[in-house]
């Protein structure tokens, strides 16, 4: 069944989301710089591109090494920044590579836009 492309905000998709989308944790789960999101859009039920939402923003990040990390991170504790629990919504955009009716030029997937809350604690 072909899903017409609609940037026409759903709350049914949001909902539908929590069972879709799988969330993992970049570089784990005890104190994540990252949150990593894969699975199918909740609306047009086609697989999505992994996708990368920073939880730290640092310039560079992406190109640390593991010893880069592991200092930065050593950093981040002597600042008392506590990563070992959160609580973030994010917002997604469907940005699978099937064909959708009156997609516009230049965009990707069929426009579903929908939000996850990840929570994480120790």
């Amino acid at each position: 069944m072909d899903i017409e492309y609609s940037e026409v905000v759903r709350p049914d998709d949001t909902e539908k989301a929590r069972s879709t989308i799988t969330v993992g944790f970049f570089p784990d789960d005890r104190r994540p710089w990252a949150v990593d999101f894969a699975g199918r859009c909740p609306r047009c039920d086609h697989p999505q591109p992994e996708s990368r939402h920073w939880v730290v923003a640092v310039a560079g990040a992406s190109k640390f090494n593991q010893a880069q990390r592991a200092k930065a991170e050593a950093e981040f504790a002597e600042l008392d920044i506590d990563l070992s629990s959160g609580d973030e919504s994010f917002d997604l955009r469907c940005g699978c590579d099937k064909a959708h009716t009156h997609r516009p030029h230049g965009k990707s997937g069929c426009g579903a836009a929908y939000r996850v809350r990840v929570v994480w604690a120790p």
